[in-house]
């Protein structure tokens, strides 16, 4: 009966992506993880519906276990574009193995040296692959790497798809054809990769990764902004969007490893937020100039978050002999001459904040707790205390769709939570 009917009223179903809408980089249209997709999710997850899985079989994104199972292929994070899905990973190849695993384990070929790196297209609607580019042994086998390889997602834009390889190689793909329009590198860490690499092949040894190749590329003005990746603190390369020249390398140890840098729009034109521990930069991404520098104990470490002219990031609290003692979510306003201190309050996990109705929501003193702060004052509008099933390794990647906030949980977790 028409009186029982209760919710939105779609036109036709919906259980494929808008082409309309996209999800281009890591964390979406805005660049602070906010889907722009105004369709209906289902309030219970247990009551979706399966609609695919992809054609092309996924490497796991899991480090080797106790028993040599698994296959890692790094774990970057997919992108969205005109209907479809594009994902960026790495599978081993050739025929030279690390010569002391070689036969142990259950999957040999993940001892092998040579690695392809991959884009692929996803068909949005079946899971069928549209088409994938495999740049065959241009990149190495990461799988020792503690945590699964590199987590350096792709960017779609304007047509193309732009991925970071697992040598420091930057390729750029037609995201209709799949065909290659340019490939570069990131500069002098590439050339330590393949050099590592050239000695693992002779020696027959893999290469043991440390944690690295953790920060993503964005887009902003007309580059392609990519971390360099040396060890510890990186600059910033940037490339033309259309020919992969290199436009500008910054000034070194400008950026956290881990980190992925914000994009800050001022009357129309985009500028690249940056830091580390000790300083916060404003980059104008024409040319790589530095329009502010602030040292110190500054804000915009990991994952900083810009919402219109608000920057929300860690700031670092120090104890009398210096040494760090924490971290507080700290909100700043941005200008052309700096950063304006908000407030700083509330415990920082290493996670990435959302911004969402002129709200903040953080993980809280406890690190298993939500938190949600008015932006403009840092007032405590909510918290959501941490259960069994919401505990300390939950609330740390955060987006929102359909009004509703996303983060990861556990395997006991049973039912679906409205955080919002």
């Amino acid at each position: 009966r028409p009186a029982d009917v209760k919710g939105p009223i779609l036109p036709e179903p919906r259980n494929e992506i808008d082409p309309t809408k996209t999800w281009e980089g890591l964390f979406g249209p805005t660049g602070n993880g906010i889907s722009m997709d105004d369709v209906p999710l289902v309030d219970d997850f247990k009551k979706g519906v399966y609609v695919w899985k992809s054609q092309e079989r996924i490497p796991q994104g899991k480090y080797p276990g106790g028993d040599l199972s698994g296959l890692s292929g790094g774990f970057a994070s997919p992108t969205v574009w005109d209907g479809d899905v594009f994902l960026y990973y790495y599978v081993p190849s050739g025929d030279v193995y690390d010569f002391l695993w070689t036969g142990k384990g259950n999957k040999p070929h993940k001892w092998l040296i040579h690695a392809d790196d991959v884009i692929i297209r996803i068909d949005g609607q079946t899971g069928r692959t549209v088409w994938k580019k495999s740049f065959k042994e241009m990149g190495m086998n990461w799988t020792l790497e503690r945590k699964a390889g590199p987590a350096v997602s792709n960017v779609v834009y304007d047509g193309i798809v732009y991925a970071v390889g697992t040598t420091g190689n930057v390729y750029a793909v037609d995201a209709e054809t799949g065909e290659t329009v340019w490939i570069s590198d990131i500069g002098k860490r590439a050339t330590e990769l393949k050099n590592q690499k050239a000695t693992a092949l002779e020696t027959e040894r893999l290469v043991k990764f440390q944690l690295d190749f953790m920060g993503n590329p964005i887009v902003a003005g007309d580059v392609l902004v990519v971390h360099g990746f040396t060890r510890g603190l990186s600059p910033l390369v940037a490339f033309d969007l259309k020919t992969g020249a290199k436009r500008w390398t910054s000034a070194p140890a400008i950026a956290a490893t881990e980190g992925t840098p914000a994009k800050w729009v001022h009357n129309g034109k985009e500028y690249v937020i940056s830091g580390t521990q000790a300083m916060s930069r404003l980059i104008d991404p024409a040319d790589g100039s530095t329009v502010w520098e602030l040292r110190g104990d500054v804000p915009g470490y990991q994952f900083p978050v810009v919402h219109g002219d608000y920057l929300v990031t860690q700031k670092l609290q120090r104890a009398d002999n210096g040494a760090v003692a924490g971290r507080k979510v700290g909100v700043y306003k941005i200008s052309l001459e700096g950063l304006e201190e908000v407030w700083v309050n509330h415990t920082f996990p290493y996670q990435f904040p959302v911004v969402y109705n002129d709200a903040v929501y953080i993980g809280g003193d406890e690190r298993n707790d939500l938190v949600v702060a008015d932006l403009h004052t840092g007032k405590q509008i909510g918290i959501l205390k941490g259960t069994e099933n919401l505990n300390k390794d939950d609330f740390w990647s955060f987006l929102i769709a359909d009004n509703k906030l996303f983060t990861r949980a556990n395997d006991d977790v049973k039912d679906t939570v409205n955080f919002l």
